[in-house]
């Protein structure tokens, strides 16, 4: 039987933040490949940098990330 990890545990934080920041990126990159042409991993890196400064500027962003830490 695993163990949980704590919620509080910072890197159980920092990989719920990543994985909501790497949706969000891989979802716009679907949107400008849907809308523009092309394959989504050519939007990657303008995507994955529009999804940091959004998950960043949203403080909402963390303590999201704080609860699905909870839940797993």
């Amino acid at each position: 039987m695993r163990h949980k990890t704590p919620a509080h545990d910072p890197g159980v934080i920092r990989n719920e933040f990543s994985r909501i920041v790497l949706t969000d990126a891989w979802s716009l990159a679907r949107h400008g490949a849907d809308r523009f042409g092309g394959r989504a991993a050519e939007y990657r890196d303008q995507a994955m940098g529009m999804s940091w400064r959004d998950t960043k500027a949203n403080p909402r962003s963390i303590a999201t990330a704080m609860l699905a830490a909870d839940f797993r």
